[in-house]
């Protein structure tokens, strides 16, 4: 055997110590040449465009492709207005929208290309902060100044809500809920609430004790998760209204919170440059990470199809990541010694896991995919797994279960 194609694993320590630093950088790239800070971040409903938006002067909107962080939008806002605050792409892949600080929604037509500016909202507030549209992709919602929550009928941007909101304070954060029955609103009044479409409030969401910088529902519609500057996430259920849990997130502040698709984890930027990632089911810390050297993660999104998170900073980059190896990683780890060879491999894997039982082999893509696997194995030690077609080149998980529950998942390479 050529030892120098053997991977070789021993003494892990620990679950949480593995998972912890389950991630990969895939890309990061300007949203702004002059390095100004990103404000906003989305994924296109397919996961294939990430939308960023920047302070100013003058402020910048671009769309980056996934898979490389290519611009494929590049568009310069007039130095008439301020920054964007937050942007939004609807369901049906037609529009995009952003908060203009000033108190402004900007509504493009994404069907043109490039995008088309159709039309430039005057709120009649001095600041707007946030923007969502809804699932059905036949209203987008604003939060502004002045307490207020607006929403706005689509393609023609006609009035439709008006809801003081939040008495005088600013309305940072909105969302709509999936099931598109609810909106949710977060404020400086350190209070989130939550409304029916047609503009009634249903709870008042009392607890934080600081700005609120991000509202999330879960895709169940059955909880609400709120982050504030007061360094805590909260879970709220929609029913009631009532607290379920408090997650201590960081010392520092939370800039920005998102919720993966299938529900199980919220991920969360920090003040103090971190991006932490937690279990909805146990509320445990599954994987935090530094985004240094780019500075604060200001907002952060994940992924509508993928494993992926992005994030945009205060040095004017977004940040694409990869961590299929967090929510793909369950179970008790096995820490004995483990052979893996070849690496980086090509159509076929050679394992040896000499001190438990085999029961499945897994292979994950980077986006978090199973594409291959092999099992129940019925407790051998000694194995191949074959892949069977063409994989691209890149970092792949594999995800050794023993018969006894124990679990090893770590990276490996295609060439």
């Amino acid at each position: 055997m050529n030892k120098n194609l053997v991977f070789f694993l021993t003494g892990i320590l620990s679950f949480s110590l593995q998972v912890l630093n389950a991630q990969t950088l895939l890309w990061a790239k300007e949203a702004h040449p002059d390095g100004l800070q990103v404000n906003g971040v989305a994924f296109s409903p397919d996961g294939s465009l990430v939308l960023a938006g920047t302070n100013c002067h003058p402020a910048k909107i671009r769309l980056f492709q996934t898979s490389d962080g290519s611009v494929t939008w590049d568009y310069t806002v007039s130095l008439s207005l301020e920054c964007m605050m937050g942007v939004g792409m609807s369901a049906n892949n037609k529009y995009i929208a952003t908060a203009e600080e000033t108190g402004n929604l900007m509504l493009f037509d994404y069907t043109q290309s490039p995008p088309v500016l159709v039309n430039t909202i005057d709120l009649g507030t001095s600041y707007a902060f946030a923007v969502d549209f809804a699932p059905n992709s036949g209203k987008v919602a604003i939060g502004a100044s002045s307490g207020k929550l607006k929403t706005y009928h689509l393609p023609g941007g006609a009035a439709d809500l008006n809801v003081a909101a939040h008495g005088s304070s600013w309305v940072t954060t909105v969302r709509y809920s999936p099931d598109n029955t609810r909106i949710a609103t977060g404020s400086s009044d350190n209070k989130v609430k939550i409304w029916d479409t047609t503009g009634i409030l249903l709870h008042t969401l009392a607890g934080h004790t600081d700005d609120i910088t991000g509202v999330k529902f879960t895709p169940d519609n059955q909880r609400l998760v709120s982050a504030s500057d007061d360094n805590t996430i909260r879970i709220w259920s929609v029913a009631t209204g009532a607290i379920e849990h408090t997650i201590d997130g960081s010392v520092t502040g939370l800039n920005s919170v998102d919720i993966s698709p299938d529900g199980q984890f919220v991920v969360s930027a920090t003040g103090d440059d971190m991006i932490k990632i937690w279990r909805l089911s146990d509320y445990s810390l599954v994987s935090e990470f530094s985004i240094d050297p780019y500075g604060t993660g200001v907002c952060v999104f994940w992924s509508p199809t993928a494993s992926q998170i992005a994030c945009g900073t205060s040095s004017g980059k977004v940040l694409l990541y990869d961590i299929g190896s967090v929510v793909t990683s369950t179970g008790r780890v096995y820490d004995g010694p483990v052979e893996i060879y070849p690496n980086p491999f090509s159509d076929v894997l050679f394992i040896n896991f000499p001190q438990a039982d085999l029961k499945t082999i897994e292979l994950f893509d980077p986006a978090g995919r199973l594409v291959s696997t092999a099992g129940p194995l019925q407790g051998l030690q000694q194995t191949t797994l074959s892949i069977g077609h063409i994989l691209p080149a890149g970092n792949y998980l594999l995800r050794l279960t023993a018969v006894d529950g124990r679990v090893l998942a770590t990276t490996i390479s295609k060439k």
